[in-house]
C-alpha cells in the first residue's frame, strides 16, 4: 500500500483520487483503492508489518475541497510498502534513488519512500507512476517529469 503525507493543503486527496484515476486507465500499477484520508491508523499485524485503516466513522470518505465530504469506495487493512511525502518542491532531492528507503516516524519500519511536489497533482502523480512501475536498477528524476 501507498502511504501519502504533507502539510494540509499539499493535495493529498486530490493526488489520490488523479492516482486511482490513473491505476484504473493503466491496468492498476499496484493501487487497487481508498483506504483512508486524513486520519489514517497505522498499527501492526502479527507478522510484524504496518497496516493502515481508516477510523470507523471516517471510513468510505473523503474530504473533497470545496466540496466537503464525498463517499468513496474504500477497502480496509492495508499493508503499507511505500510512502511518498509531498513537499515544496524547493526541498526535493533533485534525484532520488528509485528503491530509497526511510524509517516510518514513530513506527521503526523501513519502507520504500519518495519525495513529490504538494500542489503540482499532475507532476506528483506521474512522478508517483513512474516509481511503482520502474526497474530495480533504474533512477527516478524530477527534472524528466517536470515538461
Amino acid at each position: 500500500g501507498l502511504l501519502i503525507t504533507g502539510a494540509s493543503g499539499s493535495g493529498k486527496t486530490q493526488l489520490c483520487f488523479e492516482l486511482l484515476e490513473r491505476a484504473e486507465s493503466r491496468a492498476g500499477f499496484g493501487l487497487s483503492g481508498w483506504v483512508s484520508d486524513d486520519r489514517t491508523h497505522l498499527r501492526f499485524d502479527d507478522a510484524g508489518c504496518v497496516l493502515a485503516s481508516a477510523p470507523a466513522n471516517l471510513r468510505g470518505l473523503a474530504e473533497m475541497r470545496y466540496l466537503g465530504p464525498v463517499s468513496v469506495a474504500a477497502r480496509g487493512d492495508v499493508a503499507v510498502t511505500h510512502w511518498v511525502q509531498l513537499m515544496p518542491e524547493v526541498d526535493i532531492d533533485r534525484v532520488q534513488d528509485a528503491h530509497r528507503r526511510r524509517e516510518l516516524p514513530h513506527l521503526n519500519v523501513m519502507v520504500d519512500f519518495l519525495q513529490a511536489p504538494a500542489g503540482k497533482i499532475t507532476l506528483a502523480a506521474r512522478l508517483i507512476e513512474c516509481w511503482l512501475t520502474q526497474p530495480p536498477d533504474s533512477r527516478v528524476t524530477i527534472a524528466e517529469m517536470d515538461h
